[in-house]
């Protein structure tokens, strides 16, 4: 399924080339690359997202399916979770803002792991 944060995604780019992901000033559940986890796992949460497509002149709005939202639900679980857990996680502060810098392709495996063991349980 070709989401827009899913397979095929800048997002699998930098799992593949072993990017880092940095949050600066916010907490894993503003970690777009959840999304991008959650996409590839066979429970994932869905929607339907609007977008608008400018054509002859007109605008029309295309319907396309989409990786659900979190809303808080497990996003800072998995997130701390993997903070534990994880060697590749550093932390601290860039100004006043908390830092955590911590390897792609780790946090993708754990996420996909945690969140289809989350959703199975009991979510979305």
């Amino acid at each position: 399924m070709a989401y827009a944060l899913g397979p095929g995604s800048p997002f699998e780019e930098i799992v593949r080339r072993h990017g880092r992901i940095l949050l600066m000033g916010v907490g894993h559940n503003r970690s777009s690359m959840l999304h991008h986890s959650e996409s590839k796992i066979a429970n994932h949460r869905r929607k339907t997202r609007q977008f608008p497509v400018r054509g002859d002149g007109q605008i029309s709005w295309v319907e396309v399916p989409d990786v659900g939202d979190d809303n808080d639900t497990f996003f800072p679980t998995v997130g701390a979770e993997f903070e534990r857990r994880d060697l590749s996680v550093r932390s601290g502060f860039v100004g006043e803002a908390n830092a955590v810098l911590f390897d792609a392709d780790a946090y993708d495996r754990f996420a996909q792991r945690r969140l289809s063991e989350l959703l199975q349980n009991g979510g979305g």
